[in-house]
């Protein structure tokens, strides 16, 4: 159970499309009527996860960086 997790978890940064997590919460628009989805949630669901499930992202040059395909196994 737990490999499978990890390896549910990984990114493949080379062959999936890299955004940041500004760039994500940007192309996440509005979730909560006309709030817009701020930075801390995309980092609060990679530390913490919705509903047991952790968005995998990784760092990159100090930035932190998921990818879109990531984001839609996510959701």
């Amino acid at each position: 159970r737990l490999l499978t997790s990890v390896l549910a978890a990984t990114i493949d940064l080379v062959n999936e499309e890299v955004v940041t997590f500004v760039e994500l919460a940007r192309l996440v628009g509005c979730r909560r009527g006309k709030r817009p989805t701020h930075v801390a949630t995309i980092h609060r669901w990679r530390q913490f996860g919705l509903n047991g499930i952790r968005l995998a992202a990784a760092k990159q040059g100090g930035i932190w960086v998921t990818t879109l395909q990531a984001y839609q196994r996510f959701v």
